[in-house]
């Protein structure tokens, strides 16, 4: 109490100094700083003035703030601390592994997966290019980011009832309000102005204040936001096909959350702390736990022999058909993990609101949490003084008014949405995952397809995988199955992203195919495909392109010159078996190309400029003897492997500075006379760089599968058998073998016999049959 201040008197908290300077022209006028304890005259006779009403909330707000106690880590946050310590840093961590997981998909999916040396990193094919929605996904976690680092120096060292942020928002308001409190009617409109935002404000804090009395509104509305973003990303899952069980499991997850907002309606005396401690579990099963099963899932689900590409990779030379990891993986996994880790990727607009605004949600519940502890301990405190500051509080801000504050309950009748979607969600999931299987079930072929509740006569099938990748049989081998009705009917929906087939006929490319706009995956191995339709083209999301022909079909002609016009998607490119051919259309519209792999093009004589291909990392050619000249690879500045294996014109026609038409892949041809298509010495950079893999000479014996060697293996993999030889009167031993997934035929190449040896060797690979090959090492203790 002042000196001579009557009864009633309060001494007025000191105000920090940016708004005592503000004021001090408003000092003389005040006699001392004393206000009455009750309300203003003018609230006496019926109208309160906004600016007494203001004046008492600057004075509310500093008071608070000077009795704010400081808690220590343990008085805030008892043993619950570590376990939000913990998850807050979980959080962090798992915000920063999608950051990365933003910049560098490719690299995250090849640590996960263990597939970094398998096809020169490009196992999975995932674009890892920057791209606009790649610049606003990484922002957008890094936002999240930081709002976990907020709530990490929340607990760790703001621990007061307002932290610095809330007392900085209050400061200003209050400097608003002292503004609108000047006695002069030409700033009656800042006044009002200022008026109105500090009522704006205080309506806000009602609905967001965990004392707010309309608090239970507003974490209505937050569930309505959960809820929303839940059912998005549930039909996107749905969509793209995701596994069953982790489907499912998400449905349950959205049902349950739900289903406790209706049981908080009907039972509202929960407290905030328990509330918000539920709503945080649930989110953090939705943007944690749930992408944790998908990658658990992804790495349990992918089987891939490594041992054996390991022994293919150390003896077959380059260019090997073995070499490539993704022709003998199977298919149908990397479909299904391809799909179930894109889930977690932000590919759209709609996903990058779905992952962002969950995450900010997450990230907000957890700021809810720490403060909901840090004003329960502080209330415990003040509970614990001197009791006579309470009972001096004006009327506005009375103890009572604060602390006591009955909250708005939620009309029960608000319940009946919740409970209906808890249980719709999960029937609308079921009868989705139950119509499609019915749909698609007569397709096993289809080894990925989306789920939909409507019923249609189409399967909407996503990934069409078919073939058999080991003939034993002549009969097998000339008599494959007709795939073009099974193509047909499952495009038929739009919806194929992923045709895979594999000794099946497939000479035309059906007209449903059109119509599968989102296609990024062909490849076609010994199917006999005669042509790529003209509309190709429109492939604009095409990633990988492989048309492997058959022996004795047709197969490709020219391509058209427009084929590649725009396709800025595609990264892997790769034919062989097509005599047909000989020139090849322009590269320009897919500057993203990584790997270029041509073989047996035996007629090819032009091979498209690379000038628009930087990123390209793979080029190799084999057994394209007509092919004359490279153009310039001064612009391939990023290339990893070449090979030019099984020779051809360039190897001895002068392009690479010397004509020797008596090398044997010269002596059909003339020395190249147009100087304009000499290499380089940028393209001769290369070819010395790459030594081992280029023009070496060929004496392997053909490969290629012949009625006689089909019928001497008899279905029988890895059998002896024996060929003539290149001398007059001699045979070469072979082995049984299924060459480029071709018919089980006698394979004179020494190179695989050493591969199936070390097999037996190491124990790894088809267990050995110990009568069949015995003449490789193999007993009955190799099995």
């Amino acid at each position: 109490m002042v000196p001579g201040a009557g009864v009633g008197l309060k001494v007025v908290p000191k105000l920090p100094k940016s708004i005592r300077s503000f004021k001090s022209g408003r000092r003389k006028r005040r006699r001392s700083d004393v206000v009455p304890l009750g309300p203003s005259i003018s609230s006496r006779r019926g109208s309160v003035s906004i600016g007494s009403f203001l004046s008492f909330s600057k004075l509310r707000l500093f008071a608070d703030d000077d009795n704010t106690p400081i808690l220590t880590f343990r008085e805030a946050f008892g043993v619950l601390g570590p376990f939000l310590v913990l998850m807050v840093l979980g959080c962090s961590t798992w915000t920063l592994w999608l950051i990365i997981l933003s910049v560098a998909p490719n690299t995250v999916a090849n640590w996960l997966m263990n597939t970094s040396q398998l096809d020169d990193g490009q196992f999975w094919l995932i674009p890892d290019e920057w791209s606009t929605l790649q610049i606003f996904s990484v922002t957008g976690l890094a936002v999240v980011l930081i709002f976990y680092f907020y709530v990490l120096l929340k607990m760790l060292v703001w621990r007061s009832q307002k932290n610095a942020l809330q007392n900085k928002l209050d400061t200003i308001f209050v400097y608003w309000e002292a503004m609108g409190s000047a006695e002069n009617s030409q700033h009656m409109w800042i006044q009002r102005a200022c008026s109105s935002s500090w009522m704006v404000y205080q309506q806000w804090k009602t609905f967001t204040n965990i004392h707010g009395k309309n608090r239970k509104f507003w974490n209505l509305c937050l569930k309505l936001h959960d809820l929303v973003m839940l059912s998005l990303l549930l039909r996107d899952l749905l969509e793209a096909g995701t596994p069953v069980r982790i489907a499912y499991g998400f449905s349950v997850m959205a049902s349950l959350n739900a289903l406790s907002c209706a049981i908080s309606i009907l039972f509202p005396r929960g407290t905030a702390l328990f509330e918000i401690l539920l709503d945080t579990l649930f989110d953090f099963a939705a943007t944690v736990i749930y992408p944790l099963t998908v990658l658990y899932y992804c790495s349990k689900n992918f089987h891939f022999d490594r041992a054996v590409f390991a022994i293919n990779m150390e003896l077959l030379p380059i260019g090997s058909f073995e070499r490539r990891a993704r022709m003998y993986a199977n298919p149908a996994e990397i479909a299904l993990v391809r799909s179930s880790f894109d889930s977690l990727r932000i590919q759209d607009r709609i996903d990058f609101f779905l992952r962002i605004g969950m995450n900010l949600a997450f990230s907000y519940r957890c700021k809810r949490i720490v403060e909901v502890l840090i004003e329960i301990k502080c209330r415990d405190h003040r509970r614990e003084g001197p009791k006579k500051s309470i009972q001096q509080q004006p009327i506005y801000f009375s103890s009572s008014r604060l602390q006591n504050i009955i909250q708005r309950p939620v009309p029960k009748s608000a319940a009946i949405p919740f409970i209906a979607y808890s249980i719709g969600i999960f029937v609308v999931t079921r009868e989705a995952i139950t119509t499609s299987q019915d749909v698609c079930s007569k397709y096993p072929q289809c080894v990925v397809f989306a789920y939909r509740w409507r019923n249609t006569n189409y399967c909407p099938c996503r990934a069409l995988v078919d073939g058999n990748p080991a003939p034993r049989t002549y009969y097998e081998w000339t008599h494959p199955v007709d795939a073009t009705e099974t193509v047909k009917a499952l495009s038929s929906a739009g919806t194929l992203e992923t045709l895979q087939l594999v000794n099946r006929q497939f000479t035309v490319f059906p007209e449903e195919i059109r119509g599968c706009h989102h296609l990024n995956l062909i490849s076609l191995i010994n199917c006999g495909t005669e042509e790529l339709p003209r509309w190709a083209k429109e492939f604009h999301d095409l990633q990988y392109l492989q048309v492997e022909g058959k022996i004795g079909s047709n197969n490709l002609d020219d391509l058209a010159v427009d084929l590649f016009s725009d396709m800025p998607e595609l990264r892997y490119l790769q034919l062989g078996i097509h005599p047909r051919m000989l020139r090849f259309p322009p590269l320009e519209g897919a500057p993203n190309l990584k790997s270029i792999i041509f073989s047996r093009l035996y007629n090819l004589v032009e091979f498209p400029p690379l000038t628009h291909q930087p990123r390209l990392e793979r080029l190799e050619f084999g057994a394209c003897k007509h092919l004359p000249y490279l153009p310039d690879l001064h612009y391939v500045v990023s290339l990893a492997r070449f090979a030019i294996f099984q020779g051809g014109y360039l190897c001895c026609n002068g392009f690479r500075g010397t004509c020797n038409l008596t090398d044997p892949y010269c002596q059909r041809t003339t020395c190249l006379k147009n100087t304009s298509l000499l290499a380089t010495p940028a393209t001769l950079q290369v070819f010395t760089e790459f030594s081992d893999g280029v023009c070496q000479p060929n004496t392997v014996l053909s490969q290629v599968p012949t009625p006689e060697t089909i019928q001497m293996c008899e279905g029988i993999p890895f059998r002896e058998c024996q060929i003539p030889g290149l001398q007059l009167n001699t045979t070469v031993t072979g082995m049984c073998y299924n060459h480029r997934m071709q018919a089980l035929a006698c394979n004179p190449d020494p190179d695989k016999i050493k591969v199936r040896r070390r097999q037996i060797q190491e124990h790894v690979g088809i267990p050995c049959d110990p009568e069949v090959e015995a003449w490789l090492g193999c007993t009955n203790n190799s099995k």
